[in-house]
């Protein structure tokens, strides 16, 4: 935890290559911000799967060790040693797991057999992430894992962590996340370390739990704080020199009673993000879809009859999973797309102030935060400065060219900007990617605060229960209004989850049969129907694990033989 800037991700790079001391036995594994999966013709599925490279060496092994005829002491103790590894890694539910993590990642069934370079971006950043988590290193480190995935797939990934490095998982591991979402780490973490001063603070708990100890520590602090600075003028009081003064800290620091930290006044990181009052604000519609139907031209239909309108009292946050269409239906909106059935009516008195990805990326990139916040009405530069201050943005990047920014960076002076056109309604797609917890909390508060109308497209589920938004679907070619809280809407999300992850593995498992059966029976060609085939190949199975452990029983009766004739020959020969 901490605010940008203060070397999380370095310190998760310094594990990763062991710059920093860690135990030489653990597995290390870190999935960065920005990683994608190399793409290739292979399917998703197989790139999950042959991304655990050391289950992939064990079970070649395995199967070798297996096929042989007679295996001396050192094969069997080797073949006991794999088979053992190999089920603390899950491998006889491999592919499985790693389908069932494509999916709760938002891979429908039938993108799993699809090759890796027919994906974006994106969807390439996600196949990293399932990988990883599928893998299960002693150590996965995660650098903003949520900021490439929608709300719903959130939900799935913080159940599915919870899950697996419970005391109940298969072997004990260690997850160690970065992460702006308050909420995912209140999820899934058991203990929070905070970087403030240069150091690691440890801290018990979610991040609710860190966020009540870190005030109660600022409090301390500020406390010792006094108490030494009074101490100080005292001794200056009573005769001591600057000197001596000196002197005598450098000595009570040296010798422990007194810690440095209290010889400075601490600074609280604080950021506000005030959105201007819009002036005249009317009470009207902003948006309305009557009857709207869309598809691309050659795609799928996206929506069909949809009917909903937005107010400048309006408080939505549109939800479902990427590729639904939640940013088309924004499009739609506001007019830069056309429904292809329907009518779409904008008022266009009132003021609409949007965020998105793609506008940060148009921002002027040329010109230094300061010039184009100038060139948006605000003439003095020391305005254009408290404006840019107030949202967060560093007095010394003011001038640097937009382009030399950070992602973060970028985002507070796109927030500035639409701070200046005092909209009615407030449209943000994503809002909180490169924006730190403290900044999100801001944002929040400066919704709240805000009298105007707001639609969020968010993965923050703090941000939307912090701003008491009303919950909008998107799915199944429609929009509908969800009657109930954030935590009735996630556990509705996960139990459909559970739902079509058990239909789509009961699916795969019968297609996988009937192919099999089928190929037998035509290999056969004695007429038999499937469900014989199917009934035959289970006898066949159990017969098939009865043999196995009687050969095993053999190998053991054999080897036990062969250790008590050579103990009678020593000892004879003794």
């Amino acid at each position: 935890m901490g605010p940008n800037g203060r070397g999380k991700s370095t310190i998760l790079r310094l594990l990763s290559t062991r710059e920093l001391p860690v135990q030489s036995n653990l597995d290390l594994l870190l999935v960065e911000q920005e990683q994608e999966f190399h793409a290739s013709d292979l399917s998703a599925v197989d790139a999950v799967l042959e991304s655990h490279k050391k289950q992939k060496e064990y079970s070649a092994e395995a199967t070798t060790l297996r096929g042989k005829v007679e295996l001396n002491e050192v094969e069997f103790a080797r073949l006991q040693f794999l088979e053992d590894e190999l089920e603390m890694m899950g491998a006889s539910q491999a592919e499985a797991r790693a389908r069932r993590i494509l999916f709760g990642l938002g891979f429908p069934t039938e993108w799993h057999e699809r090759p890796t370079k027919s994906f974006s971006g994106g969807w390439r950043k996600r196949i990293a992430l399932a990988s990883a988590v599928f893998i299960e290193p002693d150590v996965l480190m995660l650098d903003e894992p949520t900021n490439h995935l929608d709300l719903n797939a959130v939900i799935w990934l913080e159940s599915y962590l919870c899950e697996q490095y419970s005391e109940k998982a298969r072997r004990p591991k260690t997850l160690v996340v970065v992460s702006h979402d308050a909420g995912f780490l209140d999820e899934v973490c058991t203990h929070m370390v905070h970087v403030e001063n240069h150091l690691l603070n440890y801290y018990r708990g979610g991040y609710s739990g860190f966020d009540e100890q870190l005030r109660q520590r600022h409090q301390e602090l500020d406390k010792k704080y006094a108490a030494v600075s009074k101490t100080i003028k005292e001794k200056k009081r009573n005769g001591m020199s600057n000197a001596q003064v000196d002197d005598w800290i450098k000595d009570q620091v040296r010798t422990g009673r007194l810690d440095p930290l209290y010889l400075e006044k601490r600074r609280d990181y604080i950021v506000n993000f005030p959105f201007a009052e819009p002036p005249e604000l009317p009470d009207a519609c902003i948006f309305k879809l009557e009857d709207v139907s869309f598809n691309y031209p050659g795609g799928p239909v996206l929506f069909e009859n949809v009917n909903c309108a937005l107010w400048t009292d309006s408080r939505i946050t549109l939800c479902g999973p990427n590729g639904i269409g939640k940013s088309t239906l924004l499009n739609i909106m506001t007019g830069e797309l056309n429904p292809t059935v329907g009518a779409v009516t904008i008022n266009r008195k009132v003021r609409v102030g949007r965020y998105n990805q793609h506008f940060v990326d148009k921002l002027p990139l040329e010109k230094t935060a300061v010039e184009y916040i100038r060139s948006l009405g605000i003439n003095e530069e020391d305005k254009a400065r408290r404006q840019l201050g107030s949202f967060g943005l560093e007095g010394n990047v003011h001038k640097n060219q937009i382009a030399t920014l950070s992602g973060g960076q970028k985002a507070r002076v796109a927030f500035a900007a639409i701070s200046t056109e005092k909209p009615h309604f407030l449209l943000f797609d994503e809002p909180t990617n490169h924006l730190d917890v403290e900044s999100i909390e801001a944002l929040c508060e400066a919704i709240k605060a805000f009298r105007g109308g707001v639609l969020v497209v968010t993965h923050d589920a703090r941000l939307i229960e912090e701003t008491e938004m009303q919950i909008w679907e998107v799915g199944n070619r429609t929009v509908t209004s969800f009657n109930g809280t954030l935590s009735e809407y996630k556990k509705k999300v996960r139990s459909i989850f559970e739902r079509e992850e058990a239909e789509a593995m009961k699916e795969r498992k019968q297609v996988l049969e009937t192919k099999l059966m089928k190929n037998r029976l035509v290999r056969q060609g004695d007429g038999r129907n499937v469900e014989e085939l199917r009934r035959e190949m289970e006898e066949k199975q159990q017969k098939q694990q009865v043999v196995e452990v009687d050969n095993a029983f053999d190998f053991l009766e054999r080897r036990g033989k062969k250790k008590k004739e050579k103990k009678e020959k020593a000892a004879k020969g003794g």
